[in-house]
């Protein structure tokens, strides 16, 4: 452990990724506000160990200075920032000892319950599954978002027979308004999303949920009622990209996500990504993963 200014840097690794619940009290929910000094797990403004979340998190760092790790990416942590972190992603968050901010957690069953169907989460453009994350600022007088803000944490405290339907109808409001000025901020992002058919979005959602199950580009056009010529074609003119290239970059970003967070041994790593016969992961380790320097 090393101090840095007044901020302190902790690289941990452990056996096995941790995947944290939503907890209030000891107590699982679906929706949490909290301040950032209580997201932190240590009195150092340190999350003790790389970890994932089971929930969505969006961290608004309103004065301060850090780190934020999320996968293999390290962003700056700067004043007046927004980050938005899916449930897949791995993430450690060091800050300076005078941050404050927010997080709004919120998991997937609060967004159905609510309505808050996946093809609006998509649509926003703000979480992703693997690689860099959404990261914005915001204007320090932005009185719609800060107005947003005060409502949340009014209600959030409140016993209201409409109390989670309130708190999701803000929220909607909140991402929305978040993902506009993300469109305005990170442009190239949202272009490429826009150009995308549907089947394409549809391909790219049952990779990140089946890649360690489906490794065969057959596997996806059976499940999106085509043929895996037609999709690799689809995928490859909309992305540059064949379907066959998407699985294997998100096999190879699973695979230096453990690699890097974990001591797992290569025969695990595989078997964990669908690799039952070792020598079949070696040569994909040798062919795609160690050309790369990880």
């Amino acid at each position: 452990m090393g101090r840095i200014g007044s901020s302190i840097v902790v690289m941990a690794f452990v056996r096995k990724i941790e995947t944290q619940s939503l907890l209030v009290n000891g107590k699982p929910v679906h929706f949490a506000l909290k301040k950032i000094q209580d997201v932190l797990l240590t009195s150092s403004h340190v999350s003790e160990v790389p970890h994932r979340h089971d929930f969505y998190t969006v961290i608004w760092i309103q004065k301060g200075s850090g780190n934020h790790r999320i996968d293999t990416h390290v962003f700056p942590v700067i004043q007046n920032s927004l980050f938005f972190i899916h449930p897949e992603q791995v993430h450690q968050l060091t800050t300076s000892e005078d941050s404050t901010g927010i997080a709004l957690l919120f998991t997937h069953d609060f967004l159905v319950e609510n309505g808050i169907i996946d093809a609006f989460m998509m649509r926003l453009n703000l979480f992703h599954e693997k690689g860099a994350a959404t990261r914005i600022t915001v204007s320090e007088n932005d009185a719609y978002l800060q107005n947003l803000r005060t409502q949340m944490e009014q209600f959030y405290v409140l016993d209201d027979t409409f109390r989670s339907e309130k708190l999701s109808a803000l929220l909607k409001l909140f991402l929305i308004y978040c993902s506009e000025l993300a469109k305005d901020q990170l442009p190239a992002a949202w272009k490429e999303m826009d150009e995308y058919p549907k089947v394409v979005n549809k391909f790219k959602k049952l990779v990140d949920q089946k890649y360690s199950e489906w490794h065969k580009v057959n596997q996806y056009a059976e499940k999106l009622l085509t043929s895996p010529n037609y999709l690799n074609e689809l995928v490859k003119k909309h992305t540059g990209r064949s379907a066959k290239a998407h699985i294997r970059n998100r096999l190879v970003s699973e695979a230096k996500r453990l690699a890097y967070f974990t001591h797992l041994s290569n025969k695990e790593i595989g078997f964990q990504l669908g690799f039952n016969d070792p020598s079949h992961f070696a040569k994909f380790l040798r062919q795609f993963v160690l050309s790369d320097n990880i």
